[in-house]
C-alpha cells in the first residue's frame, strides 16, 4: 500500500486488518483443486478503497460493527468477482503486478472464479438481518453489472458522448462506492441527512476514480500501474480521454483515429492515439475532470462532525485524483 494512503487509513488501521482477515478467510475453505485459484487473488488486494469507505464513514459517527464487516466483505467480493471477468474481457495478462485468473489458468475457470466470488457475497448477505442494508448491496451489484454490460453493448460506438460515459461509470464503478459510503455511516446511526452525503461523496470520489483509471489505462506506466494497460482502446472501449480526443479533432484528422479506435494495431496504434492525447492536451482535460468530481465530494463532506475520519475522508478525494497507479 502506498505510504500516503497508510496515512489516510490511520483512524481505521485496525478495522482494516480485521477485514483483511475476514477477507483471507472468506477465500479459504475449498477444496484443493480449487483453492490455488482463490488463493491467488488473495494477491489482487490493493488500495481497498471500498472497505476503506465503509470504515472511515463509520468512524465518521461512531464505532465499527460486525454488520461493517459483512458490508465490507460484499463489496470487496463483489469488485473481485467483476476484475476477475473483466480480465477475460479485456485479454488481460496483468493484474496489481500478478499474472491474471485467466493467464494463469484459462477463460474456463476465470469464469468460474468470478462466479464464486459472487456465490461468496451472497453467502455473507445471507448473515445480514437489515432488509434495506440488503436492497442497497442487491441495487449496487445490479448497477455495477448493468454498467459493465452497458460499456460493453457501446464498444466501437464512437458517438458516445461525455454524459453517456459519466452514466456508465456512475453504474459499473461508482454504484459501489456510493453503497460503502451510504452503508458505513448509516449502520453506525448518521441521521438521514448525512447518510447522504456519504452516499453522495462514495459516488463523486468513484466517478474521480474511474476517470483517472480510464487516463492510466491509455497513458500509464504498466510496471508503476501494475496492470495490462491499453486495454480500453484495444477493446474499442471510448472512454473519457477518446471521447474528448474525437470532439476536438476535425473531420480528416478522425479519418486515422478512426481506423485504430476500429480496428486496433497494437502498440504502435496506442503510441499514435496517445501521441494525439498529448498534443491535443486531452489528459489535461480528463484529469480536470476527475478533480472537479473530487472537489464535489470534498464540498458534501463540509456539514459532518469534524473527525480524524472525516480528515480522512477529505484527504481520500484528492488521493483518487493524483494518484499514478
Amino acid at each position: 500500500m502506498p505510504t500516503e494512503l497508510a496515512a489516510i487509513y490511520a483512524p481505521v488501521e485496525a478495522d482494516l486488518a480485521r477485514f483483511d482477515r475476514l477477507f483471507a478467510a472468506t477465500l479459504r475453505g475449498e477444496s484443493p483443486l480449487v483453492q490455488p485459484v482463490l488463493e491467488h487473488l488473495l494477491g489482487y488486494q490493493g488500495k481497498r478503497i471500498r472497505p476503506g469507505l465503509v470504515y472511515l464513514s463509520a468512524r465518521a459517527f461512531g464505532r465499527p460493527t460486525e454488520a461493517h464487516d459483512q458490508v465490507a466483505l460484499v463489496l470487496e467480493l463483489i469488485h473481485n468477482a467483476t476484475l476477475v471477468h473483466d480480465d477475460i474481457l479485456d485479454e488481460a495478462d496483468l493484474r496489481r503486478k500478478l499474472p491474471t485468473v485467466n493467464a494463469r489458468w484459462g477463460n474456463e475457470t476465470s469464469v468460474l472464479a468470478g462466479d464464486l466470488l459472487f456465490a461468496k457475497a451472497f453467502g455473507v448477505c445471507a448473515k445480514i438481518a437489515a432488509g434495506p442494508v440488503l436492497a442497497s448491496l442487491a441495487d449496487a451489484a445490479h448497477r455495477t453489472c448493468l454498467g459493465e454490460l452497458t460499456q460493453t453493448r457501446r464498444k466501437y460506438d464512437l458517438t458516445v458522448s461525455e454524459e453517456a460515459y459519466l452514466g456508465i461509470i456512475r453504474d459499473k464503478t461508482a454504484a459501489l462506492f456510493a453503497a460503502a459510503g451510504l452503508l458505513g455511516s448509516r449502520l453506525s446511526g448518521a441521521d438521514p441527512q448525512s447518510a447522504e452525503a456519504c452516499r453522495a461523496y462514495g459516488h463523486a470520489v468513484g466517478i474521480a476514480f474511474q476517470i483517472v483509471d480510464d487516463v492510466l489505462d491509455l497513458a500509464g506506466d504498466e510496471a508503476t500501474v501494475g496492470k495490462s494497460l491499453g486495454t480500453d482502446l484495444a477493446k474499442g472501449k471510448m472512454t473519457l480521454p477518446l471521447i474528448r480526443l474525437w470532439s476536438i479533432l476535425g473531420t480528416a484528422e478522425r479519418i486515422p483515429l478512426q481506423s485504430l479506435l476500429l480496428e486496433g494495431h497494437g502498440d504502435q496504434g496506442r503510441a499514435f492515439v496517445t501521441g494525439l492525447l498529448s498534443e491535443h492536451d486531452v489528459l489535461a482535460y480528463a484529469r480536470e475532470r476527475a478533480r472537479e468530481f473530487s472537489a464535489e465530494a470534498r464540498t458534501v463532506l463540509s456539514g459532518l462532525p469534524g473527525s480524524e475520519a472525516r480528515e480522512s475522508l477529505e484527504a481520500l478525494a484528492e488521493f483518487v485524483v493524483g494518484r499514478s497507479h
